[in-house]
């Protein structure tokens, strides 16, 4: 074999060997990528699970906070209740009131 072909065969395997490299470097950079985009998707489900939760307890606080104010007004509603009849028995007398109260609840 001369030193020409002998050059040619050696630089058709460099190129060979060049292009073998290029593939692995391209599967690797792939990979890479689509790693990032796993990491990239996994941490906006995590942002919006907690914005979820955020929203989810601002809801349950709120639903105390009503919860409360609706025993708060039945509490005062039957104060006004029980006021009325006191009233009504004080003023007019037992058997009236009975039949005010009864008809007051239907």
């Amino acid at each position: 074999m001369n030193l020409c072909s002998h050059s040619l065969t050696f630089q058709i395997d460099l190129e060979k060997n060049k292009a073998r490299e290029i593939s692995k470097l391209q599967a690797a950079l792939r990979e890479m990528e689509q790693r990032v985009e796993e990491a990239i998707e996994m941490q906006e489900r995590e942002l919006a699970k907690k914005a979820i939760e955020e929203a989810l307890a601002q809801e349950r606080e709120k639903i105390t906070v009503l919860t409360n104010e609706v025993d708060g007004l039945k509490v005062l509603f039957f104060l006004n209740q029980l006021m009325k009849y006191l009233n009504c028995r004080y003023l007019q007398g037992f058997e009236f009131c009975i039949v005010i109260s009864s008809n007051q609840i239907q």
